[in-house]
Formats: structure tokens, C-alpha cells, sequence
């Protein structure tokens, strides 16, 4: 799967654009254009960026293999969060484990072949209902906002944390959301105003 995207044209746009909004947040470039109007390369939030400027930092190949790497780990994380919250408490017997991961393999090589996110979205979202079963609302909150600042979709869980009155973790969702957002503009406008103007 990434043997195209590592030597040679790259089938997917991607993974070449996960490396461009990394090397956008190491250079201090803008990751959106100034004109609205414009056509708008990365249209994730700019906490996404952030996140894998840290494996961009070592080069493309890094970035590719630390994001299939976790792209490994939320799938194997996503297969014991289900069975944690919807078994019988009871070790599932070897082919009921693997079950999951037979029915959804197309979709999983689809996370690895595109270079998608959703995967891991999943795993962090599944975690935070782990931790809501828990009765660990703010930490629960927490994760629902880092899915949502690395891509929006998972805010939809926000109406169903206020329907359920869980006002820790819907709270702990905005809240964290809002610091996510405001540490990246900081981040930005700090590396604007040391960009010297011509």
C-alpha cells in the first residue's frame, strides 16, 4: 500500500498532503489561503497539522510508517474497546475476537491505502465511551475534542452528550475544543510575527 506513496508517483493525494501541512506548520506557512475564494488544499483543523508536523520533522517516510503504525494501533484498539463495552464481561472465544476485523478488513485497508485518519478517530471516540460508561466525564469529554480538532465530523457526539445530560463531558468537550483551537492560533500568529515583511 505504500509502496507507490514511499518510491513511487503516489496513487492517493493524502499522504502527500499530510507531509505538505507538516512542512506548512515546521516552515510557519500558511495552511489555508487568505482569499476565501480560493481553493483550499487542507481542510482539517489546524490541530491535525500540528499533530504530524512531529513525524514530517524526520522526512516522508517517518510520517508514512508512523501513520500506518497508528493506524495498527486503533485497530487493535477499536477490536477491545467493542468487546470491552459490548461483551458479557466474558473472553470472547479466537474466531468471535477476529470476527470484527473479517467484516471490516475492506474498510480498514481503505484507512491504510488512503492514508485516512478515521481509524484512529474511532479508537478515540470508542475510548471516550469506555471512559462516559466510566463515570469519567472530563476525560471522556477530552476525547471526543481531540477527535473533533483533528477532524470536525465527531462533534455530532456533542447532541448526544447534552440529550444524556453528560454536562461533564459535553463541557469537557468544548472547553478542551476551545484550547485546542486557540494554543494553534497562538502558535500561528507568534510564527507570523517573527516572518519578516517585505
Amino acid at each position: 500500500m505504500l509502496v507507490p506513496e514511499i518510491w513511487g508517483n503516489g496513487k492517493t493525494k493524502d499522504y502527500p498532503l499530510w507531509f505538505w501541512a507538516g512542512q506548512q506548520v515546521l516552515q510557519g506557512e500558511n495552511l489555508y489561503p487568505d482569499n476565501p475564494a480560493a481553493y483550499f488544499e487542507f481542510i482539517y483543523p489546524p490541530l491535525s497539522a500540528v499533530l504530524l508536523a512531529i513525524p514530517s520533522w524526520f522526512g516522508k517516510i517517518p510520517l508514512y510508517l508512523c501513520l500506518s503504525f497508528l493506524n495498527v494501533v486503533a485497530w487493535w484498539m477499536t477490536a477491545q474497546f467493542s468487546h470491552a463495552m459490548a461483551g458479557s464481561g466474558r473472553k470472547p472465544g479466537p474466531w468471535l475476537e477476529a470476527l470484527p476485523g473479517f467484516v471490516t478488513v475492506t474498510f480498514v485497508f481503505d484507512m491504510f491505502d488512503l492514508g485516512q485518519p478515521n481509524l484512529v478517530l474511532l479508537a478515540l471516540m470508542l475510548y471516550g465511551f469506555w471512559l462516559l460508561r466510566d463515570h469519567r466525564g472530563w476525560m471522556a469529554g477530552s476525547m471526543f475534542a481531540l477527535a473533533t480538532a483533528i477532524k470536525v465530523f465527531p462533534v455530532a457526539v456533542l447532541p448526544y452528550l447534552v440529550w444524556r445530560r453528560q454536562w461533564a463531558a459535553a463541557a469537557s468537550m468544548l472547553v478542551v475544543r476551545r484550547a485546542c483551537f486557540c494554543s494553534c492560533c497562538r502558535r500561528r500568529f507568534a510564527a507570523s510575527s517573527t516572518t519578516p515583511r517585505s
